[in-house]
Order: structure tokens, then sequence, then C-alpha cells
């Protein structure tokens, strides 16, 4: 028996399946549009970074200083706004052989991150196809931001200033939208044809392919000298280094012995305590001073007087010397002290010639800092005439103007080598720079308050660390001293967080400047830091590498005729106090080198 169905019933049932069948097509129909649309760039989700899509590179002096805020080249924007154009789509530089020089490279994606981003360089090809290997003689280095929470100054700012370069020894990442600056550093080998090279360095990824820029180099027909016309002494303390890689006595030397000769590469000798391991053995017998050197501290003064051909060296003498055994018990200054004393002076300088490490008696000694008062002007004047009694001798450095500070103070006698504040020079003794004319003289340091030279300041252009030299040779001026490249103070300080670090050391508050004390970072600390790995080398500053630049420009103004010294001065130094434009120090070195070649 089979049931039957009302109308009402049939009529339910077609209705649902009418909208059913309704509701398929409206499906189908959509599936239909979707799988068309699909493929269209429009509607991708994911970018396509393939083949360095995702990449853009810039070349850029090293004299742009990168500041992350509010200011001057604060991001890409405003270096791409620049007038004339800081930007440049290649690289170039010109240089003398025997000769570094840098530049930067700013890799920038806006489109997605960059994952385990690594870079490298090929050869450069040059005239005849001679070849200059890459990899041997260019280095990458990644430019670390330090935040600047107190400006140095009025002149300074605040934000986040690119300034510790840590070796690039890793890949690392670049998030989207972020850019991230690469110190590059050439070095032309001496023996290299002049003219023209050409090269790449290559920006590779993991995840968005890889991208070129073109490299070009020109080289000057004519190379630098090994042993640098300019002198510069730069501090370096044990005490710091020993704390930084928490060393003892003993493995304190090798250590010291990478930052001198690290130091001495780049033609800056270091001086104070990390040296002090190299003073001779004092001891007495009777009235006769015994001065002795182990083999190891001779081997060690051989290395870095005759193979790094350092221009001068402290001699080890001190205040601290007239406690020392042989002169125990005497009358300071006395008839026997400075008899005693003048035996020490001799029989150190006999054991550095019979060495060979005389250097031609360019040896100097700085024994009362900054005299003040009577009584310090007083004692110079003794020191000096008991150092000046010996011979042969070192030759005496005070840091001192050679104006008296005081009418009343005795003036100072027996000096070889004046040595005042570029401050102090700048304004206090520039109306009587005639006074230095056929006398030897420093200066050193830097300082706040006015746009002067102030090689240390990391909150100021990078010209401030460059134009140093220049102002050397302009004043006639034959050394720069620095009083400390490393002072991260006895409790290793840490630069990466404390930018002033010296104002804490010291117990001041707010006196010093950002960058005070130091000129490189400890390498202990990289890897907490930066994306890349803790050295057992130097880690230094784009600071360092400007002032280290501006040697170098000296070395060509002492190499040009007194016009093109003239002409190039007056593009650097005018207007008035120099010139903050990368393309006018280019412009500069390119007139001293048609002159030269």
């Amino acid at each position: 028996m089979s049931a039957s169905v009302t109308m009402e019933e049939k009529i339910a049932i077609v209705t649902v399946c009418s909208v059913l069948i309704a509701f398929l097509f409206y499906i189908a129909s959509t599936a239909a549009i979707s799988s068309v649309s699909l493929p269209t760039s429009a509607l991708l989700s994911k970018t396509d970074c393939s083949a360095g899509k995702c990449i853009e590179l810039y070349a850029l002096s090293s004299m742009v200083k990168l500041h992350n805020a509010a200011g001057p080249y604060a991001d890409m924007a405003s270096l791409k706004a620049s007038s004339p154009s800081l930007l440049s789509s290649s690289a170039s530089v010109k240089m003398a052989k025997n000769e570094g020089e840098s530049f930067q490279i700013i890799i920038n994606t806006n489109k997605a991150d960059l994952q385990n981003v690594q870079v490298s360089v090929s050869d450069f090809t040059g005239p005849g196809g001679v070849k200059i290997p890459g990899s041997d003689n260019l280095k990458f280095f990644y430019e670390k931001f330090v935040q600047i929470t107190s400006a140095t100054d009025s002149l300074g700012g605040t934000g986040y200033y690119a300034d510790a370069l840590p070796l690039l020894n890793k890949p690392f990442p670049i998030a989207k939208g972020k850019n991230q600056p690469i110190w590059v550093k050439v070095n032309v080998p001496a023996g290299a044809p002049a003219g023209d090279y050409t090269g790449t360095i290559t920006v590779k990824t993991s995840n968005a392919g890889s991208k070129s820029i073109l490299v070009s180099v020109h080289v000057w027909n004519f190379a630098l000298p090994d042993k640098p016309p300019m002198t510069a002494v730069f501090g370096l303390g044990k005490a710091s280094i020993k704390t930084a890689y928490g060393l003892d006595e003993a493995q304190a030397e090798a250590k010291l012995d990478t930052y001198i000769t690290y130091m001495l590469s780049n033609n800056v000798v270091p001086f104070g305590s990390g040296i002090s391991h190299l003073a001779p053995t004092k001891s007495l017998a009777g009235s006769q001073v015994t001065v002795s050197f182990t083999a190891e501290q001779l081997a060690y003064l051989k290395k870095y007087i005759s193979q790094y051909k350092a221009n001068t060296w402290q001699f080890p003498i001190g205040t601290w010397m007239a406690d020392e055994s042989f002169v125990s018990g005497l009358e300071k200054f006395g008839p026997e002290f400075n008899a005693r004393f003048k035996q020490y002076i001799e029989k150190t300088a006999a054991a550095y010639r019979a060495a060979g490490v005389w250097n031609d008696g360019n040896y100097f000694t700085w024994i009362i800092d900054e005299p003040n008062t009577l009584a310090q002007t007083q004692e110079v004047n003794k020191w000096s005439a008991l150092v000046a009694s010996a011979s042969p001798h070192p030759k005496f450095m005070v840091t001192e103007q050679i104006t008296k500070q005081n009418s009343a103070w005795p003036t100072l006698t027996n000096i070889d080598i004046w040595n005042p504040t570029v401050k102090v020079f700048a304004t206090t003794e520039k109306a009587n720079s005639a006074l230095y004319t056929g006398k030897e003289f420093w200066w050193y340091n830097g300082g706040t308050g006015a746009d002067f030279p102030s090689p240390e300041i990391i909150d100021r252009e990078a010209a401030s660390a460059r134009i140093v030299p220049w102002y050397t040779k302009k004043f006639g001026a034959s050394g720069y001293m620095y009083w400390s490249a490393t002072y991260w103070g006895n409790a290793a300080n840490n630069p990466f967080t404390n930018p002033k670090a010296f104002d804490l050391l010291a117990g001041a508050s707010g006196g010093f400047a950002n960058g005070e004390g130091y000129f490189f970072y400890p390498s202990t600390l990289i890897s907490q830091y930066t994306p890349m790995q803790n050295v057992d080398g130097v880690t230094g500053s784009i600071r360092w590498e400007n002032f280290l630049d501006g040697m170098e420009d000296y070395a060509y103004l002492s190499m040009a005729s007194s016009s093109a010294q003239t002409s190039a001065f007056n593009l650097v130094l005018n207007p008035y106090p120099f010139s903050k434009s990368p393309a006018t120090y280019e412009q500069a070195r390119a007139l001293l080198a048609a002159d030269i070649a």
C-alpha cells in the first residue's frame, strides 16, 4: 500500500528544490569568478621577492653620519631628498696607492623582511686586466646605532647615531621597512698600477635572492708614505682592556699587543698604561743605576718601532718614578737624585740604541699633565731641566700653551714639544700662533661648546673628526694627541648603552661629551648588542675611521705644493670654521692629487 502525497506537500518539495538549485548555481558562479581572479597580481597576498626585487642598494659617503631621529638624514626619504643628492646607485672612490678609503652601502627593504643577509665583493679589474683581489683589500663592517639620550651641547642632538663598527662576520636579518648601513673600507696596495678599477658588491639573502652594486676605484699615480708625516698619539688603557676581556696580568700583554698592533697599522701611536709593560727593569749597585729589558720586551719594541714604523714612542719616565728603588730616600731633585735619574735616561736610551729601536731619537716624555698652578709649573721646569741634562734624551713634551697662564709664574723652559688643547689654541692662542714658528708643537683632545674640531663627539658631523688633521697642518703643527681610545673604566663601563661613559666614571653629571675617552668599543660585547659575533680584535668607530681619513688628507697636503695647499684649505676651511660637505673634501683631494701626480 503506497502513501499518497498531498498537493501542499508537492508544492513544498518543489520550492525547497528550487532554492537549493539556485544556491548551487551561485556557489558555482562564485567559484568560477574566483578561479579566474586568483592569478592576477592585484589580489596577491604575497610579495614577489625573486631576483632581488625586494632589495634596494645605495652608496653613501663615509662623511655622512646616519642619525635615526628627527633631523638631517633621519631616514631614506630625507637622504633621497637631499640636494645635492647624497645617495648614489653606484659607489665611487678616488685614492692614492698605499691608502685606505671608506664609503657606506645602505641595504633597504620596504617590501619584505630580509633573512640571512650576506655581503661579498668581487675582484677589481683595472688597466690591462690587472686585478686587485677584492677579498684581500676590502673589508665590511656592520654599523651599530648608539642611542644618545642627552646631547653633548647645543651643536649635538639626541636619537640613534651610527658609530660602532664591528666586523661583518655572519649573516644577519633586516626587518621590512628598515635600512642597514654597511661600512666599506678599500685598501689599494702600494704596487697597484694607476688607473680605473671596477668591481661589484653583492648582497645575498636566503629568501629574496641577491642584488649587486657597482664599485669604481680610481687610483692616482702616487703612493702615500709608509711612515705618515703627521704624528698621532692616542692613549691606551691597560685596566679597561683587562677588565673588559676578563684577563689577568699575564694574559693582558697578548691582548694589548692586539690593540697596539692595530693602532700602529693605522698610523696611530699608543701611549699610557697600555704600553707600561714595555718599561725596563731598574736596579742600583752602589751609586750605579742598571737598566735591563727582557728579550720579549725588545721583540715587541722592534715590531712596533721597526715593522710598523711608529714615528714616535713614549719614553718610560714619569712622576711615579720619584718613588723608584734606585732613588729611594733621596731628596727629590737633589744632586744625587738628579744624577741617578740622568743615568737612568742615558742607559735606557743606550739600550734602545743597542736594540736598534732608538728611532732617530723620536721618543717623547710627558710628566706633569696640564700644569695649572705655580707649584706644578715649577715642577715642570725641574723635570725638563733634568731630562735635558742627559745625552741623549727624549723630547720633553708639556700639555700647555706657550703663552703663560699667569704672568707671575716662571716661563717654562727646556720644552721640545708644546701641546695646547684644541680649544685653547683655536681661541686664546690663535692670535699668538707666530710664537710657535720654528718650534715643534702638537695639540690635543677636542672640546664642547664651540664649533671647532671635536673628533670624539658622537653627536657631531663626521667632518668634525676628519677636519682635525686639516687644522693640524693649517696651524703648522706636526702632531695630535687624544688622551684615551679605550676609557671604558675599571668596571668595564658599557659605551654601547652609555655613550657618556666618562661622565659616570669621573663622578660628573652632564659635563662630558658623548664618546669622550674612547674611539673603540669592547669587542666582548658585540654579540650582545649586534647580530655579529664577538671578535678577538679591535672594534672601531665611524669617528675613528674619519680621523684616519683625515690623516691621509694631511699626507696629501704635505706632498703638494704650497699653492695647491692654499687652494685646498680655501675649499675645506671656508666658510669658517670648516666644511661639512663630502663633495668639498673630494674636490680638495682631487686638486691635491693632480698637483702631486
